[in-house]
């Protein structure tokens, strides 16, 4: 689990028992984490298409990222649209509402 809190997530907990839940659940978790690292690298390489899958409610993190995801895709439209000479300025970044909040 020392790799995992430096952040590598490259290694999966050994499962040695059905019920070993603890390394079920680490796993998971460096699943969650990995599935979130992949999303970011493509935001970071200007893809916003990506597809965010909640895992549950409460999923803070994919929360935020599907709102980055969303409001670059905004910033994006607002853009294009300026370079093509549409001053009219439609477009507008959707405010995060207040259910998305803590």
């Amino acid at each position: 689990m020392q790799v995992l809190a430096k952040g590598d997530l490259t290694e999966l907990a050994e499962v040695t028992r059905k019920e070993d839940q603890l390394s079920i659940a680490v796993n998971q978790i460096i699943e969650n984490f990995t599935d979130t690292a992949r999303l970011a690298n493509d935001i970071a390489l200007g893809d916003y298409t990506s597809k965010v899958q909640l895992r549950r409610e409460k999923d803070a993190l994919g929360k935020a990222v599907f709102l980055m995801i969303r409001t670059l895709r905004e910033a994006g439209e607002v853009c294009s649209a300026i370079a093509t000479g549409d001053t009219s300025l439609k477009y507008k970044l959707k405010v995060i509402t207040s259910s998305w909040r803590r």
